[in-house]
């Protein structure tokens, strides 16, 4: 098991009051593609520098996941 970096603690903190900006569900933090999951809307927010980047207008569709 890999220990969690600062920045991955941080987040994963404020996955108790994040939500999405589209639709206000909640969102999951997928560790692998580092970003934020909306399972309602089926769109992901990239995680950059620890820093979540949640613009609805920049959320990409999780059928586009393979392809990032």
């Amino acid at each position: 098991m890999t220990e969690k970096s600062r920045d991955e603690f941080l987040l994963e903190e404020l996955l108790e009051i994040l939500a999405c900006p589209r639709c206000k569900g909640d969102v999951e933090y997928d560790r692998v593609r580092n970003a934020l999951v909306c399972q309602n809307c089926r769109v992901y927010y990239e995680v950059i520098d620890g820093i979540p980047n949640m613009v609805p207008e920049e959320a990409k569709p999780l059928e586009r996941w393979s392809e990032a």
